[in-house]
């Protein structure tokens, strides 16, 4: 439940004392009765930083609302905040759904999100300082926003900090018992509704009659004794005490004590709620026509509905309820990727049986009769785990094994479709030569080996013959998806073939133009129903890239998130999209039309794999859309680590950089974080050319902020990040720091002993270039100064004659000068080796040849021939 569905089921009563009212203020303890209104918040509105320095360094919580800025640190004191942004303060994500700046801040504190933060003073600082005391005269005027912190903190499961509202204890029991059923903690839940006084909050005995019809264990036990202790006299008198408290209909009494109810109630009119529909089900009711289930609904939930065999209307089922539904019904109708998302592994297993995909199989661990099944495969061998599951089929088998024929192919053995692909490889008959008899049980078996046989030609791409086979396929097909999957596996080998036209009369006999609306609204479209839809498109449009847009951009608007639309809008993918990231993208931007149908599936779909996929194209192509946040707001996956990579990438390289390292710090951060970081950093190596310098700043960013890469990666990205420092350097500052030299160095030491991929030699060649010309423009200004100095020197000391002391001390002052020559000379050295062959090298033999100038002039004025030049 949410704190919207808690702040309703609070409604009417006063919460203070527990009496039912609606007045605005109760007649019996005189507070006021109202919730005050939820105000939106967001990752900004409560920070997290410290306050003050060094160990009397406290941790904070800073508010920031429209007019009103104030730190709470950890030790209790209060700050108001009125001067520039403090610095060091990082905004808490997750708390938008928190309505209420006071609430949120209190769930922080609860969360313990920073070591010190969890403590007691910070808390009781922040409540009495935002919502007034219960014994202050502004009582009365802080009830509501107090209430209202309640109710966003039980929406959030955070019972602790209840405690500390100037609520009444009644009250407080009740917001804490919300929020512990919002945890799923039920003990606590039953002990805090046991807390309530039983002359009031008449709404507990509802929650608790709701727990002991779904709970089991203690505290089903503590909830069932609670409702006779709050419920007394007979059980007519206890249904009207609940039907008081909720102003049920009805048929709700019935739900709440179908024992003692009139029979005629039952009856369901088509203005009925769903939610009393659906609870008339869940007890056993029989349903006139299909039930509507609705998107809302838990797991659980449905669950109890299919074990009762409860019709239910497809159209009223989110994507992942139909998933639920297929996954417990008929698994052998989902995708791969459903059931490997749904971790069903003897359907997985199962599949792979059937497709021959035994390398795919952890036998060890399989169900004994897949294990069976694969020794069958393998060995031709009935094994006696086989035999003791099904002595009948075995039988058969090793009859059929014994002499495989058409003859011996019984009706047991084709039921089993884990044995058709040795049943297959057994039998030698002509596809040409099975007759087509659509009332047979054998035909889906029949059908199937005709398909394999044309999927085997179009692998070796014999086109005829594929085409020919996919006709008797198309004649032996047992039922509709059969005979689809043949229609386009012939109109793929006549489009290959060259013949379109025939491809297209193909796909259009069979319905690809027009996909039932119907079926796309149930959400029963078929694997062919897809493609064949999608191949319609391709087919029509082939050679003509602003037609098939078009074509697509209809498919995907016409199925929305469902199969139909997510393979339009992924083929859209396959057709245009280029290896890049956003600041190298050179790929062309599709129609503004597609690329909107795109964006639509990209907000109403849940599929996080197709989600990222699509965010990852538009990030290229559509770049501007998804860095905005608001783009993305209508979205039920917006807060998830793979919507907010992926508008980082579109942002810029720091934010990507930023987004990644948090990601790939992560406890167990997911195979496809590292996917994407292996990616980015092959394409910023690649294209760091083709860019505005985005791909040496994304790897610069990585450096700095230790993004987790491994050893070849950060040898290959440390020649992109000197190029960027290079890039940035002022020629009148200092050059890069020594580190990004060691970078390269180390880089160098890396590939001493590997073998050094062609373009990465050569960005390490042109690192080192550009470093070393960064460092010559250094050197050259500093040498410039030394010989300045050194010909001032030679100068003044022919001034003053040729005494002995002059001499004495002209060498004094090139002491430091030649020291200053010998720190040149072993700068100069680090790069040299590095340089060889390339005009820095030319920059360098210059500046080696004005320092032996310097140290010839020293060595004059040692031994006293200052005029010699």
């Amino acid at each position: 439940m949410s704190s919207s569905k808690f702040a309703e089921l609070s409604a009417g009563m006063c919460l203070h004392c527990g009496l039912r009212t609606i007045a605005s203020v109760c007649p019996r303890c005189a507070v006021e009765t109202g919730i005050a209104d939820a105000r939106p918040t967001s990752s900004g509105t409560v920070r997290v930083g410290f306050v003050g320095r060094g160990g009397s360094a406290s941790p904070t919580v800073w508010i920031v609302t429209g007019n009103d800025s104030t730190q709470y640190t950890s030790a209790g004191r209060v700050l108001p905040v009125e001067e520039s942004t403090p610095k060091g303060f990082v905004s808490v994500e997750g708390i938008e759904s928190i309505r209420c700046e006071s609430a949120a801040a209190l769930a922080v504190c609860d969360r313990g999100l920073m070591e010190g933060l969890g403590g007691g003073p910070l808390a009781v600082a922040l409540v009495a300082h935002r919502l007034a005391s219960a014994t202050d005269a502004g009582r009365a005027t802080s009830q509501p926003h107090a209430r209202r912190t309640a109710c966003e903190l039980a929406g959030a499961g955070c019972r602790r900090p209840i405690a500390l509202l100037p609520l009444s204890a009644g009250e407080i029991a009740w917001w804490s018992a919300l929020a512990a059923l919002r945890a799923g903690e039920r003990d606590e839940a039953v002990a805090h509704l046991g807390e309530l006084p039983p002359g009031g909050y008449d709404v507990a005995a509802v929650v608790l009659r709701w727990a002991t019809e779904r709970w089991v264990g203690d505290a089903a036990a503590k909830a069932k004794f609670l409702v006779e202790r709050r419920l007394q006299g007979t059980p007519s008198q206890r249904l009207g005490k609940v039907s008081l408290a909720c102003g049920s209909s009805p048929i709700e009494q019935f739900l709440l004590d179908p024992d003692h109810a009139d029979r005629s109630l039952l009856s369901v009119r088509r203005e009925s709620a769903p939610s009393v529909a659906r609870a008339l089900a869940l007890s056993g009711v029989a349903i006139d026509g299909q039930l509507a289930v609705g998107a809302s609904v838990s797991a659980a939930v449905l669950d109890d509905l299919i074990d009762l065999d409860v019709p239910m209307d497809p159209s009223t089922l989110s994507a992942d309820q139909r998933r639920q539904m297929l996954a417990r019904t008929r698994p052998d109708a989902l995708t791969d990727t459903e059931v490997a998302a749904l971790q069903l592994d003897f359907e997985r297993d199962r599949r792979a049986v059937v497709n021959g995909s035994f390398e795919d199989l952890d036998v060890a661990r399989a169900d004994a009769h897949i294990r069976a099944i694969v020794r069958l495969h393998t060995d031709s061998i009935v094994t006696e785990e086989l035999r003791a599951i099904d002595p009948g089929l075995c039988d058969q088998l090793v009859a059929f094994l014994a002499k495989p024929a058409a003859a011996t192919l019984t009706l047991d053995l084709v039921r089993d479709p884990s044995l058709w692909s040795l049943l297959a490889r057994r039998l030698d008959v002509p596809v040409s030569s099975w007759p087509a008899d659509p009332g047979s049980p054998t035909q889906p078996f029949v059908g199937w080996i005709a398909l394999r046989a044309t999927f085997a030609r179009l692998t070796a791409g014999d086109w005829a013959a594929a085409a020919l086979t996919g006709e008797h396929a198309i004649r032996l097909a047992s039922d509709d998806v059969q005979r689809r999957e043949a229609i386009n596996c012939v109109a793929f080998a006549l489009w290959q073939h060259g013949d379109r036209d025939a491809a297209a009369s193909t796909i259009s006999s069979a319905g690809g133009a027009d996909v039932s609306r119907a079926a796309i609204a149930a959400g029963q479209l078929a694997p062919a129903d897809v493609a064949m839809a999608i191949n319609h498109a391709l087919i029509a449009a082939s050679g003509d890239d602003s037609a098939a847009a078009a074509e697509l951009g209809r498919l995907i608007d016409i199925g929305g998130t469902t199969e139909l639309g997510a393979a339009a809008a992924m083929h859209t993918l396959r057709r245009w999209h280029s290896d890049d990231l956003p600041w190298t993208s050179r790929s062309p931007r599709p129609p503004a039309a597609l690329i909107s149908a795109i964006r639509s599936v990209v907000v109403q779909s849940s599929d996080l794999p197709l989600v990222r996929a699509l965010l990852a194209y538009l990030s290229n192509v559509d770049r501007d859309w998804v860095a905005r946040s608001v783009s993305l707001a209508p979205s039920t996956v917006r807060s998830t680590a793979d919507v907010r990579i992926y508008q980082a990438r579109a942002t810029g390289p720091r934010e990507f950089v930023d987004a990644l390292t948090y990601a790939l710090r992560s406890s167990d951060p997911p195979a496809w974080v590292f996917a994407e970081r292996d990616a980015a950093i092959a394409i910023a190596v690649r294209r760091v050319f083709d860019d505005d310098g985005s791909s040496a700043l994304f790897a610069l960013f990585a450096i700095e902020r230790s993004m987790p890469v491994t050893a070849d990666q950060r040898a290959a990205i440390a020649p992109l990040a000197v190029l960027a420092v290079c890039a940035q350097s002022d020629a009148d500052e200092a050059p890069p720091a020594d580190g990004y030299r060691q970078l390269l160095v180390d880089a160098d030491i890396h590939y001493r002993d590997r073998p050094c991929p062609l373009h990465v030699r050569h960005l390490l060649a042109a690192a080192w270039e550009q470093l070393g010309h960064q460092h010559a423009v250094h050197i050259q200004r500093r040498v410039g100064r030394m010989h300045r100095s050194t010909e001032n020197i030679v100068d003044q000391a022919s001034r003053q004659g040729r005494q002995r002391r002059s001499a004495h001390l002209a060498e004094l002052a090139m002491e430091p000068i030649l020291h200053d020559a010998d720190l040149v000379v072993e700068a100069i050295n680090e790069f040299r080796d590095h340089v060889s062959s390339t005009p820095v090298a030319l920059e360098f033999d210059d500046l080696m040849a004005m320092i032996g100038d310097i140290r010839r002039r020293a060595e004059q004025l040692r031994r006293g021939r200052f005029d010699e030049r």
